[in-house]
């Protein structure tokens, strides 16, 4: 399903930059240049990392927009973390991709839902109550969520590791015996439960194109994804095109 919302005035306008921004695992910035009157926004989150017996971590789900903006504004940017893998351990589950998120003097202006990482697929009870590990979008419908994802279903989760839109750890089985293990939750403006991706948002922009992760991750025929991000275990990517 895609998404299509609020039409922008069709007017031509001229190119100034495209800024490509990657993980780091920090806030990174943008001021807005002399003549740059709007912004087109595009956004994807971390992909889930994969369970133990390899079973496929959750896409990222893809944000687009335009901001009007004034030249001097301050843009901070986030780009999420990918998913830690399993390393084929049997008995461990997948963390959640972070959440990459714009915000624009403050204000959270885009988010978009990362991918949960994937149960370990042994045991009955691993990955339970899950709508979906793929990264999700605002009118998805769901509860008990934070902006971090929550820690994998089983025995002995850890509490997740919180700060906006980080993925919630994957579980790891108790020994000898327990149950099988859920994939840690997305990040996201909601974050995922235990095994769930996480929840975009991008109200303020105009003319979005918003897509969930599916079997690739949202957004994958936009000419400026590069080829892994938002895929399984791959980290999030954020650019910004500055118009006159």
């Amino acid at each position: 399903m895609k998404i299509l919302v609020k039409p922008y005035a069709a007017v031509v306008r001229e190119l100034l930059s495209s800024t490509i921004f990657d993980y780091t695992g920090a806030l990174q910035y943008f001021l807005i240049p002399e003549n740059c009157i709007s912004v087109l926004l595009k956004v994807w989150s971390g992909g889930g990392g994969t369970g133990g017996n390899n079973q496929y971590g959750g896409t990222s789900a893809f944000v687009s927009g335009f901001l009007s903006v004034t030249p001097g504004d301050l843009l901070a940017i986030y780009v999420g973390h990918k998913g830690v893998n399993s390393g084929g351990d049997a008995y461990v589950a997948g963390q959640g991709g972070g959440s990459s998120a714009i915000l624009w003097e403050g204000q959270l202006i885009a988010a978009a839902g990362a991918g949960a990482g994937a149960n370990n697929n042994i045991y009955i009870g691993g990955n339970p109550n899950v709508i979906s590990k793929n990264g999700r979008l605002m009118d998805t419908v769901s509860v008990a969520l934070t902006s971090d994802g929550l820690a994998g279903y089983n025995a002995c989760s850890a509490a997740g590791e919180f700060g906006f839109g980080k993925g919630g750890p994957g579980g790891v089985r108790c020994e000898p015996y327990g149950y099988g293990v859920g994939g840690g939750g997305g990040g996201g403006y909601l974050g995922g439960g235990g095994g769930n991706g996480g929840i975009s948002y991008y109200e303020p922009l105009f003319n979005v194109v918003a897509e969930p992760g599916g079997a690739l991750p949202g957004g994958s025929l936009d000419v400026d994804k590069a080829a892994l991000i938002g895929t399984e275990g791959q980290p999030g990517q954020v650019v910004i095109k500055c118009f006159a």
